[in-house]
């Protein structure tokens, strides 16, 4: 049996966690972490989809263990093997006092100075276009 599961919630987020108890109307987890899928555009012009795991509410608070009410998960399955080595690994490096937290601004500052103009066009042009609910 795996020990992580990945919980698609109704409002959207996938979160891949630790399972810790079960209740009639809440479940328990621990080490919850989103799972930000983005596509990227290659050197080649092909697109393919990147997975990142971050912290789910862990910024926010100091709590190590989560309750989330049965009817705000839509479904619930094992994470598969490769998932799960990449939690483990995220879970590693968050734990060890040499790793830093980055901003998502320091990230995507990073990202766009990796960018050429072109491709700065082209993002600016992608998100006029975008429709945010």
């Amino acid at each position: 049996m795996n020990k992580y599961s990945v919980l698609k919630l109704s409002n959207g987020e996938d979160i891949v966690c630790r399972i810790v108890e079960i209740s009639k109307e809440k479940i328990k987890i621990e080490d919850p972490m989103l799972m930000d899928i983005q596509q990227i555009k290659s050197e080649n012009g092909k697109i393919k989809e990147s997975l990142g795991l971050v912290r789910w509410l862990k910024p926010f608070t100091e709590e190590d263990e989560y309750f989330i009410e049965k009817t705000s998960i839509v479904i619930t399955v094992p994470a598969s093997s490769g998932l799960s080595e990449y939690y483990e690994h995220i879970l590693e490096r968050k734990d060890n006092p040499l790793f830093k937290e980055v901003s998502s601004e320091e990230i995507i500052e990073d990202d766009l100075d990796q960018l050429t103009d072109d491709e700065l066009i082209e993002l600016v042009e992608d998100a006029k276009n975008r429709t945010i609910h």
